[in-house]
């Protein structure tokens, strides 16, 4: 505990020489009245024959000091005393004397009345100074107390929704280290797994925290502060445990507690010095009142940085949304509207074949266009809901592959774009070929979409032991270094309605890309160099084990 309770110097609510010593007590009563009969016997000249009033006195100093009961054994002893050597005839004891009868009884009376009330008035003297010390030591408990709060409330003052969590603990830390006066201060979080601790933030004498630095619990110092879950103080680290090497070079002294938040360990806070110091016991409960309150306040701080950031994430995920159902409507609209116009127009010219074969193309092209909308939109619905099968078998990916340029290939043309495939290995994979195609039809229609009239697209296939490898590369205008976290996320595109073009697609492309090639079992990469630059897309399938069966998954 924190401090040294203030008590009476005799602890005790009754006589001088305490309840503790009852030998002693007694043995006074003793001497004292063997001390008046020896004295009152050599007076007896002078005295005469009533020695009472010195043994009255004697009786009332025991009674004072050494409490009740030892006046008790004076009071008997001077009875016997007096009967034996003062009262006649002398040298022997005897009750049968008339007068005797009378005197002594007074005498016992008027003696043990008076050691009662000493004996009383001194206890109840000694518990009213007791009482007056207790309550000094508790007032000057309560305003060291007050004192320590008050601190602790300085330290954790901070705005703490207006900075961030490594802001927060540089200024807790600051403030900590110069309330105690200490060189340095230094905080380190328990990991997820609960078996390790990792110093996040120091002041003092160094600017940062070591990197990489990882503490078992149990082990070090801060280790078996965590371990202990108890405050601890090191007045000498030269002979321990050190495995910071911060703290074995420059630190000499150190003391630390444990941060909790409520029932659970957080992680430690410990403060040092560069020469040897005894910190206090009122230094370890003042840091303990801080530890409370900034595991408290880190708590908060991250919680509110956590709804911050889910807040911040669900905005943007509400005007993806809406942006998604504005290109939505305009990517339906567009080829409906143009549908439309083509029938009102084969209705009017109805004779005239050059305007029959157009519209037919025309409303040929549009349609194919609608029906890959929607079947976007369904793909993407049942990614969502967890329905999208695959039928999978061993499929040869150079066929899939063809297929999809075979597939693309008029958009290229109409753009002037040339593909060069480069097929350097030949193998299967273990996959849905239906799918497998349209992972590649994706691709090379993003790329057709983003590369100017006259670029060029690379689709390269390429075989290892354990996978299979399909690149797409374009020279295309890239990828800003913004957008591409973000370029296989669904309702996310580049380009913005106010510059998008017709047919410009719903943005759900790559987003099925990558599901798809999840579902495979694979992985897809994709890289820029930047604005005009171009762009990579790298989809790596595990290969087909020999004799390995078709499977149907689902996710």
């Amino acid at each position: 505990m924190y401090g040294k309770q203030i008590r009476p110097k005799d602890n005790v609510t009754g006589p001088l020489l305490g309840p503790k010593h009852p030998a002693i007590r007694y043995a006074f009563a003793v001497v004292t009245a063997a001390l008046v009969t020896e004295l009152t016997f050599e007076l007896s000249a002078l005295i005469g024959s009533r020695p009472s009033p010195q043994f009255l006195l004697a009786i009332l100093i025991v009674a004072w000091i050494a409490g009740f009961g030892p006046a008790v054994v004076t009071w008997a002893l001077s009875v016997v005393a007096i009967n034996y050597l003062f009262v006649p005839p002398p040298y022997t004891v005897s009750f049968l004397v008339k007068e005797e009868l009378v005197g002594l009884p007074i005498f016992s009376a008027v003696a043990l009345v008076m050691a009662w009330l000493a004996a009383t008035r001194r206890s109840v003297e000694t518990a009213r100074k007791a009482l007056l010390a207790r309550e000094q030591g508790a007032r000057t408990e309560a305003e060291r107390l007050a004192q320590s709060l008050e601190q602790a409330q300085r330290i954790t003052e901070a705005p703490f929704r207006e900075i961030s969590a490594d802001s927060l603990m540089r200024v807790l830390l600051a403030r900590v280290r110069s309330t105690l006066g200490a060189d340095t201060a230094t905080i380190l979080l328990l990991t997820e797994d609960a078996a390790h601790l990792i110093p996040v933030s120091s002041d003092g004498l160094r600017e940062a925290v070591v990197e990489n630095l990882r503490i078992p619990l149990g082990r070090g110092v801060a280790g078996r502060i965590a371990a202990s879950e108890t405050a601890m103080i090191f007045p000498d680290l030269t002979n321990l445990e050190v495995l910071s090497p911060f703290l074995r070079d420059r630190v000499k002294s150190l003391m630390g507690t444990p941060l909790r938040v409520g029932d659970r360990l957080t992680g430690v806070i410990h403060v040092g010095t560069s020469t040897p110091y005894q910190f206090t016991q009122n230094d370890q409960h003042l840091l303990g009142l801080v530890a409370d309150r900034v595991a408290l306040v880190i708590e908060l701080v991250r919680l509110y940085e956590a709804e911050r950031a889910a807040r911040a994430q669900a905005q943007s995920a509400g005007e993806a949304k809406d942006q998604f159902l504005a290109m939505l409507s305009h990517e339906l609209r567009t080829p409906l509207t143009s549908i439309v116009g083509w029938v009102r127009m084969l209705r009017m010219r109805s004779d005239e074949p050059a305007i029959v074969a157009q519209a037919t193309d025309v409303i040929e092209r549009n349609a194919a266009l609608q029906i890959r909308l929607v079947n976007d939109l369904l793909d993407v619905s049942r990614i969502v809901a967890g329905k999208l099968a695959l039928e999978r078998c061993a499929v040869n990916l150079d066929d899939v592959v063809r297929a999809a340029v075979d597939v693309v290939r008029p958009a290229a043309e109409t753009k002037r774009i040339s593909i060069d495939l480069i097929l350097d290995a030949t193998g299967s994979v273990d996959g849905d070929g239906t799918r497998l195609q349209q992972i590649v039809d994706n691709l090379l229609t993003n790329a057709i979409k983003f590369t100017p009239e006259n670029g060029r697209i690379t689709l390269r296939v390429d075989r290892t032991v354990s996978e299979a490898v399909i690149t797409v590369a374009d020279t295309g205008r890239g990828i800003s270094a913004d957008f591409l976290p973000h370029i296989f996320e669904a309702f996310r595109q580049a380009d913005t309605p106010p510059t998008r073009g017709v047919g410009s697609g719903l943005g759900l492309g790559l987003a099925i890309v990558r599901r798809l090639v999840e579902l495979h079992g694979g992985t897809v990469h994709a890289e820029s160099g930047g604005q005009g630059q171009g762009a990579h897309f790298t989809v790596r399938l595990p290969a087909a084990k020999d004799g390995q069966p078709g499977l149907k998954v689902r996710p």
